[in-house]
């Protein structure tokens, strides 16, 4: 375990070396090759709580573009695809989501909204409700297309929290990612970690090698670098995009015009006051205290949760190294004092703040 956290901190203070690392898989990865390159197996299968709608007609760009955080004028241009938050007017996320443009669906073009099927309905209802006037038609394709992932199995093939936090996995992604279309494979927007992704016909799920399902290892792969998706992890409106770690991967632009809850998305970032962060949360027993060159330069340790604080846990999975996801004190918030919480009869401790923070 030592001789883990050894290897990653020396990758910590080879930034060029590990750059270059997570380059060379990410470069492996849009190749499509193994998402897990030579150091994990790789499941495939399908996401079977993903759900596909469609949003088509000539004003579908424009109404997403005052609904999401994302800047969705990059779909206009197609061969991309990006991750977003619908908000309320609050600044709570109601849903997250993959958006990717589509011209060849039936005859139909529009934009594939990759949402959790809990939500599906809730979201298509929502888009409809503040269309008002505009030309956009929201349809469910889930009995056309399906989801498909390609995920490292990180449960299987984790020798250390460390190698995954701070290896070549847990970087982020390229946002928005290259999309080819349809039945093709692209890389995750969010973190390298998290794998392929693929739209496909529901009747080619065999050709594609999709009769699996690979809902666990993506599950498993989101807890240990501290993803969080609405419907799967945390409720519809509980967290803010700062606090689900959006504006860290990509999700959020800056730089676009007025959308709905972007007040309180803009005010946060402006201010930079988060008062807390989703992170990921081991058993203490599995991690070592963090060696000092772990940490980012500028930043402290993992943050100090103590029973009744103001973190608790969000989702713990069993039979793994790792519990699940946490609200934790963010990086302005924390505390000098040992990193841990005890949730039930046991006790989580946070990891150092994941690579793909930056």
């Amino acid at each position: 375990m030592l001789r883990g956290c050894e290897r990653v901190a020396q990758a910590a203070v080879r930034p060029a070396a590990a750059a270059a690392a997570a380059a060379a898989a990410a470069a492996g990865s849009r190749g499509g090759g193994s998402a897990a390159e030579g150091a994990f197996a790789e499941v495939r299968g399908r996401l079977r709580d993903r759900r596909l709608l469609l949003v088509s007609g000539e004003d579908a760009t424009r109404v997403l573009q005052g609904l999401t955080t994302g800047d969705c004028a990059a779909l206009d241009a197609g061969g991309v695809v990006m991750h977003t938050a619908f908000l309320n007017p609050q600044g709570r996320v109601l849903c997250d989501a993959l958006c990717a443009p589509v011209d060849d669906l039936g005859g139909a073009q529009g934009v594939l909204l990759d949402v959790h099927a809990g939500l599906a309905a809730f979201l298509s209802a929502h888009v409809r409700r503040h269309s008002l006037r505009a030309r956009v038609a929201v349809a469910d394709v889930a009995g056309r297309l399906v989801v498909g992932a390609r995920v490292p199995d990180v449960a299987s093939g984790a020798r250390d929290v460390g190698e995954l936090v701070w290896g070549a996995l847990g970087g982020r992604a390229e946002a928005p990612a290259p999309f080819e279309g349809l039945g093709t494979w692209f890389p995750d927007p969010r973190v390298g970690g998290l794998g392929l992704r693929g739209y496909f016909p529901a009747d080619a799920l065999d050709a594609a090698g999709l009769g699996g399902d690979a809902g666990r290892a993506f599950s498993a792969a989101k807890a240990v670098f501290g993803v969080a998706e609405v419907g799967a992890d945390v409720g519809r409106g509980d967290r803010t995009a700062a606090e689900l770690n959006y504006d860290l991967s990509g999700s959020v632009s800056y730089a676009k015009g007025c959308y709905v809850g972007q007040e309180l998305t803009a005010r946060t970032k402006y201010t930079g006051v988060v008062r807390n962060r989703v992170q990921a949360s081991f058993e203490a027993r599995c991690l070592a205290p963090p060696a000092p060159e772990m940490v980012p330069t500028g930043g402290r340790g993992p943050a100090a949760v103590e029973a009744g604080g103001s973190g608790h846990v969000l989702h713990a999975r069993r039979g793994h190294q790792w519990r699940g996801l946490a609200a934790c004190l963010a990086p302005a918030a924390l505390e000098d004092r040992p990193a841990r919480r005890r949730a039930g009869s046991r006790t989580h401790t946070p990891v150092p703040f994941p690579r793909w923070w930056g």
